[in-house]
């Protein structure tokens, strides 16, 4: 019994590696696929009518440690950590922060320090503000966007050529990270589909 949890454990924690990897390692998730499992029904989506509020809290402090690993092979290190209860523009907000590194093996070969931040208001679960700073052998990258939720706009600047463009965005917009995160402290219920602007 012992053994069948365990392996179940480590089940959940490669498939859990497998989703950083895709959300974080490719570049921030620019674009997602998703396949409709064997005999899923697919309904419709719909836009979310109205931010849903927190059924349950996030705790400052904690930190998640994943190790990543390509075809068996470890190749890196993700944390993703809920650093503080913060004001961003008059409201609060937690701040979670994200970051991966490849280990010495992988960096041998292409060296990864990725770092990810997060803004999520505590009361809306909705994205305020999303920031990205990657490193991935040559590539290089260091953005802000800052979201209005209520004029559902949103300014993208790039940190290393100053460039600037407005977006709009959908209602209760959320980046990739506070998706996670707002997944996780929602009512979810069975069978029903949980639908987010991302």
């Amino acid at each position: 019994m012992r053994r069948k949890n365990l392996l179940r454990l480590q089940a959940g924690r490669a498939a859990t590696a497998g989703l950083l990897s895709l959300f974080i390692v490719s570049g921030c998730g620019k674009s997602f696929h998703f396949t409709k499992p064997p005999g899923a029904v697919l309904r419709q989506a719909a836009a979310p009518a109205a931010p849903i509020a927190a059924k349950r809290q996030l705790r400052v402090g904690e930190k998640l440690t994943y190790e990543i690993k390509w075809m068996g092979i470890p190749v890196g290190i993700a944390w993703l950590h809920v650093k503080e209860i913060t004001d961003l523009r008059g409201r609060e907000c937690y701040h979670v922060a994200a970051t991966v590194k490849s280990n010495a093996f992988l960096s041998k070969l292409y060296k990864v320090e990725d770092e990810f931040h997060t803004y999520i208001d505590t009361e809306n679960l909705y994205t305020l503000r999303f920031v990205k700073k990657q490193s991935e052998g040559r590539y290089r990258s260091h953005e802000t966007v800052d979201y209005d939720q209520q004029a559902h706009t949103a300014v993208y600047k790039s940190l290393l050529n100053n460039s600037t463009k407005d977006l709009v965005i959908t209602e209760n917009a959320q980046d990739n990270f506070s998706a996670i995160y707002c997944f996780r402290m929602r009512d979810i219920e069975i069978g029903r589909p949980v639908i987010m602007n991302v």
